[in-house]
């Protein structure tokens, strides 16, 4: 496993198929007219950065990321910024029939290409090394990382390390999101990733 920086805002992500490109909440397409927090309206504002990020590409793919700033959520650090961003965090390819495909994209280089030249547009890093969980361990084994987490956790919660460090503002981070490094495929991914928040979210 390795983690990044849980940002406190709302999924968003940009669908990139068939020569165009939408905008997307968790669970639906939206639009300027249909908007979640303003992020299709910042989407189409970018029609010909994201035009040109998509001829980049060489597949069709989904790229996520957290739309956060002001006003999207209270009580953490990023609410003090001046303007709202998107932060990827993933992105996954899309087969010639629309349908997602096991390919899935996590590391932060990779995606800083997906998304280069898209103004607003921020990649997180990795935060930490890396480590195993022997799930299949008794649950006492597994307390020595629990605790390593919970350390991890509560250093986030006091300064959000992203923001103080790309931004220069210091205030309240949520918590880390874990992925696996190793996994078999989207699904598999889905499954073994986990959140880990402070007690204040």
């Amino acid at each position: 496993y390795r983690g990044k920086v849980k940002l406190h805002g709302t999924n968003a992500g940009i669908y990139f198929r068939a020569g165009r490109f939408t905008a997307q909440s968790r669970t639906a397409v939206i639009t300027p007219t249909s908007d979640n927090m303003g992020f299709a309206k910042w989407v189409d504002e970018r029609a010909d950065a994201l035009a040109g990020a998509y001829k980049r590409m060489d597949s069709d793919m989904v790229v996520f990321g957290e739309w956060c700033g002001p006003s999207v959520q209270r009580g953490v650090a990023l609410a003090q910024l001046k303007e709202r961003i998107f932060a990827t965090f993933a992105a996954y390819k899309i087969s010639a029939r629309g349908e997602p495909t096991d390919v899935l994209v996590t590391s932060p280089e990779e995606l800083a290409g997906l998304v280069e030249g898209i103004p607003g547009a921020y990649v997180l890093p990795w935060y930490g090394d890396t480590f195993d969980v022997p799930w299949l361990d008794p649950a006492e084994d597994l307390e020595p990382i629990v605790a390593r987490i919970n350390d991890i956790v509560a250093d986030v919660e006091t300064v959000d390390p992203w923001v103080r460090d790309t931004f220069g503002v210091e205030g309240t981070g949520e918590g880390l999101v874990y992925y696996p490094i190793s996994h078999s495929g989207r699904e598999n991914f889905t499954n073994m990733s986990f959140k880990a928040k402070g007690k204040k979210h």
